[in-house]
């Protein structure tokens, strides 16, 4: 009496279904060519804007490359599958136009091979040959802000950090939505007093009073003014602002002095 399989491999039990096809596509392209019962054997596909009836639309055969284009009933080249006709994979990765991750094909390596077999060129499918079962398919609506692509054309996906400089505020709207205000900086000349290496001193502080007794200031616009000699050690002259300006006294000596 022969052993009963209880659970049977992953693999050997969908190698024999439709499966993840409709049961009613027959994964023939348009010029005869058939995609064999087993050759994928599972899948998980997501690229952004497929609403319904997602599909194999094409499979084009290169000397050293396959690539498979998925397609839905609304939108033609949603995403692309590729791998090397000499070395095919298990896992096959699905990326969008924009190459983000769209999917996954689950095969084995020698199945894919058999596409290599096939003639060199352009094969192209109906929708109802190759449509996967919805469970394969996970909806992802076109809304929203998805990338954003650098002026050198570097597509930044995933956390993105946006910082206000030089004047822009940039912050979270009561809507959820990301606001930039360009307010100005008053003081933008000010940030340039030090430079970067190469750079240019785009700004000079202002030095109002020019002399005091026809004596100009140091290289820094300030004078050290001192009552005698340096060895003074209560000198009379005390020098304090008021009101925006510089204020010099001298004082006497203390009651009783002489």
């Amino acid at each position: 009496m022969p052993a009963q399989v209880v659970f049977p491999q992953y693999r050997n039990e969908l190698g024999t279904t439709n499966y993840p096809f409709a049961a009613a596509a027959n994964l023939t392209s348009q010029d005869g060519f058939t995609i064999a019962q087993g050759t994928i054997l599972d899948a998980s596909l997501y690229p952004i804007g497929v609403s319904q009836q997602l599909y194999i639309s094409l499979v084009k055969v290169a000397s050293d490359l396959i690539t498979f284009s998925f397609s839905d009933a609304e939108t033609p080249n949603l995403a692309t599958a590729s791998f090397p006709t000499a070395s095919p994979p298990a896992l096959l990765d699905v990326f969008d136009a924009l190459g983000r991750p769209a999917g996954i094909l689950v095969s084995e390596p020698n199945l894919l091979a058999a596409f290599s077999t096939w003639a060199p060129g352009s094969h192209k499918f109906l929708l109802g040959t190759t449509e996967f079962v919805a469970s394969c398919v996970i909806p992802t609506p076109q809304t929203g802000l998805r990338a954003v692509v650098a002026p050198d054309g570097t597509l930044l996906t995933g956390d993105v950090w946006l910082v206000g400089q030089n004047g822009v505020v940039v912050r979270q709207d009561t809507d959820g939505a990301i606001r930039f205000d360009a307010v100005g900086e008053p003081l933008f000349l000010r940030q340039e007093c030090h430079p970067t290496p190469g750079g240019q001193n785009l700004f000079t502080t202002p030095n109002f009073l020019q002399t005091i007794n026809d004596c100009p200031p140091d290289q820094y616009g300030n004078w050290n003014l001192t009552p005698g000699a340096n060895a003074v050690t209560e000198p009379i002259l005390r020098i304090y602002p008021a009101n925006g300006q510089l204020v010099l006294t001298l004082v006497g000596p203390a009651s009783g002095g002489a």
